[in-house]
């Protein structure tokens, strides 16, 4: 948070959005900071309570673009910004159940790990409590689980085990699993490309998430430590 606020025209767009407002920091990057990854960031997803400036906001970006989610895709200072405003996050058109608060979107999400927030006024940590089980196991499992596979969640399983060194529950262990077996190796390391930085899965990488995977599920519980083979655990992220 410190290091966005360093940030000339991301402070300017803050400061616009909390004075009808309050900003919170989600997604990734959140998660990357509270579970632990070493790296870069360039991506920003931020959500707003009260409404967005768009002459504004549009002001202070080098590149602006509407997205089909609702929000602005932002180029501010050194940052890719994703912001909308949190009564029309995308997820709420299709998890009718579901609150037009802070604490409906935290329900959204596919993953425990991306169920927090963090307030770009106060510092305050808004957690959903399946992100403070996954904080102290070291366990993530599914929030919202997709009613399909989608390879792209398939390949953010094998990233976060990687990445932030957080061991799969069963329930994604068997989804992960699954997905290798739909779209195989090769398909799940081509998808990775969605994600800028440096790549995290080859084949080695994939199979022995894969054989992780079918370890637990073989075992009926989870594993206590990722095997990587040849004493190498995780590959160093830095981007």
């Amino acid at each position: 948070m410190r290091l966005l606020k360093k940030d000339d025209a991301v402070n300017e767009l803050l400061n616009s959005c909390n004075r009808v407002g309050e900003a919170y920091l989600f997604g990734g990057l959140v998660r990357d900071a509270l579970l632990g990854s070493a790296g870069v960031f360039g991506d920003v997803d931020i959500f707003v309570s009260g409404p967005l400036d768009a002459d504004f906001v549009e002001s202070i970006s080098r590149v602006h673009r509407r997205t089909n989610f609702g929000g602005m895709r932002l180029v501010v200072g050194r940052y890719d910004v994703d912001i909308w405003e949190l009564s029309k996050s995308h997820a709420f058109r299709f998890e009718r159940g579901s609150q037009r608060n802070i604490g409906g979107l935290l329900s959204t999400v596919c993953f425990s790990t991306d169920a927090v927030a963090v307030s770009l006024v106060s510092g305050k940590i808004l957690a959903d409590r399946r992100f403070n089980e996954t904080m102290k196991s070291r366990i993530f499992g599914f929030v919202s689980k997709p009613n399909l596979l989608e390879v792209l969640q398939v390949v953010r399983v094998a990233r976060i085990f990687v990445k932030n060194g957080v061991r799969p529950g069963l329930d994604v262990s068997k989804y992960f699993v699954d997905g290798v077996n739909e779209f195989g190796v090769d398909q799940l390391i081509s998808a990775e490309k969605k994600w800028k930085g440096r790549r995290l899965l080859d084949k080695r990488t994939v199979q022995v998430v894969d054989e992780y995977c079918r370890g637990s599920l073989s075992s009926g519980f989870v594993l206590d430590e990722p095997w990587f083979g040849d004493g190498v655990l995780f590959p160093s992220e830095s981007g």
